[in-house]
């Protein structure tokens, strides 16, 4: 176990972050100086223990607490998490680094430019958890969850990988299961508290302690 006492987040920092990080780099002209590198490639050895290429994959990993769960408790596979808020990224490898977990990393990036730098048919877990909602009609095209996701997760999966989502938002939930259908790529369902087995991130914790209802998906390949 991490005592993530021991790591207390900042006491400030902006949960949304500038408009442009939620929208690919070629609607981005000039590059903004605070936009993230684009990416073809990573030297996979620089970054884990193992010099492997990642197993799984923690979309929208914020502190990247559930991304150091999942690695302690399964040291064979090697996980990366992607967040576009550039603090949190830092904080989690921070402890990533002290704690010397070497299958795990955490990476500055805009999924709205896609994962060329993930091999087709590589990844056996994606995890996409308690997304921003982005309620209003005007900011919906902020969501990363769309049909060109949807297609990059349909690619990097291998044939028998899965897709995990989660939500409290019972309308970011069907708008989930809407898209995956929309999509034609993935067969889902939901499934039981026994069926997920796995670790809790903390808006889970924290729903959990509210008594605040949320929503699962398990999607695989058809």
């Amino acid at each position: 176990m991490i005592d993530f006492s021991k790591y207390p987040l900042p006491k400030r920092w902006r949960h949304h972050v500038a408009p442009y990080l939620y929208f690919a780099f070629n609607k981005n002209n000039p590059k903004p100086e605070t936009y993230p590198d684009l990416l073809n490639e990573i030297d996979w050895k620089k970054i884990y223990k193992n010099g492997r290429p990642p197993d799984c994959l923690d979309i929208g990993s914020a502190w990247s607490r559930f991304l150091m769960k999942y690695a302690l408790g399964n040291p064979n596979e090697n996980i990366l998490g992607i967040e576009v808020r550039r603090q949190t990224v830092k904080y989690a490898n921070d402890v990533i680094q002290k704690e010397s977990l070497g299958n795990a990393h955490a990476l500055w990036y805009s999924m709205a430019n896609g994962l060329d730098f993930i091999e087709d048919k590589s990844i056996s877990k994606i995890f996409y958890f308690f997304p921003d909602p982005w309620f209003k009609e005007r900011h919906k095209k902020r969501r990363a969850f769309g049909q060109e996701m949807i297609s990059e997760c349909h690619r990097i999966l291998k044939r028998d990988g899965i897709l995990y989502l989660q939500s409290d938002i019972e309308e970011v939930h069907s708008f989930h299961k809407g898209e995956l259908e929309r999509s034609g790529f993935f067969k889902f369902y939901e499934p039981s508290d026994k069926e997920w087995s796995l670790p809790t991130t903390d808006k889970e914790e924290d729903c959990l302690k509210k008594e605040i209802k949320y929503w699962r998906l398990v999607a695989g390949k058809k």
